[in-house]
């Protein structure tokens, strides 16, 4: 992982001071969150308010795993409309992990919100 082409300089002066893996991990961090559509936002940052801290691959985003259940509901009804039975069967078990994972990692019994 490296530095976005389009964000080269600030992206190399984020990662300033910072070496080896850890250059590497910020890199991928950055990228992970543009991905997003959330870019930077501070649900990303974890130890303070600078891009420096971002952390993407360690957060289980209810909201953004809510749009790709959704998005594999829709898929797999597709696929089964087209007759790609195999293929919808792959997009309905991803839904139903997917499902499973957000609840054993992101519901809270005792709030009873997604957290």
């Amino acid at each position: 992982y490296g530095p976005r082409p389009e964000s080269y300089p600030h992206d190399m002066e984020t990662a300033e001071g910072i070496e080896g893996p850890e250059r590497e991990q910020l890199f991928r961090h950055i990228m992970a969150a543009c991905e997003s559509g959330w870019d930077f936002s501070s649900r990303w940052m974890t130890g303070g308010a600078t891009l420096a801290s971002i952390s993407t691959t360690g957060i289980v985003p209810v909201d953004l795993n809510c749009y790709m259940f959704r998005v594999e509901e829709v898929a797999a009804s597709l696929h089964r409309r087209l007759g790609a039975t195999a293929v919808a069967q792959r997009y309905e078990e991803a839904a139903r992990a997917r499902a499973r994972a957000l609840h054993e990692l992101c519901w809270n019994n005792n709030t009873h919100c997604w957290h």
